[in-house]
């Protein structure tokens, strides 16, 4: 029960720091452009992955079954880059759009997305959504 709690809490503070990015990146838009707010947060999210990775790679506490020296092969990159090339499009996109529009329908837009992910999830994947699924989306 204290677990389910805590969890609950947890997803409470993330959707309020969520929900707060929303207002503190509109504000940042009357001082920058949207492609170069997007290009600072990309830059900053690859210098803060490459800490953890240097980072994860010299700990010598985890257990000796953690791979510490990950080999990132071709087709890691691959895919990488292209999820990258994703996540610029749909940041672009919605810093591009909270630039001409509210907060309150650029949060309500981006949130409307998550109701097609698990038709996604079917078309792509194959996957069927399960009920909680179902029932979260009719929630």
């Amino acid at each position: 029960m204290q677990r389910d709690v805590r969890a609950e809490g947890l997803l409470v503070f993330t959707t309020i720091i969520w929900g707060g990015t929303f207002t503190a990146i509109k504000g940042a838009l009357e001082d920058i452009s949207p492609m170069l707010l997007v290009g600072i947060r990309f830059v900053l999210a690859a210098v803060l992955m490459w800490v953890i990775l240097l980072w994860r790679r010299d700990d010598s506490s985890s257990p000796p079954e953690v791979n510490r020296n990950p080999r990132f092969t071709g087709k890691t990159w691959l895919w990488g880059f292209l999820i990258g090339l994703g996540m610029l499009a749909g940041y672009s996109a919605q810093t591009i759009g909270l630039k001409y529009t509210t907060v309150a329908r650029s949060g309500f837009i981006t949130f409307s997305f998550a109701l097609y992910i698990p038709f996604l999830q079917y078309l792509i994947l194959k996957k069927r959504p399960g009920w909680g699924n179902l029932v979260g989306l009719l929630v």
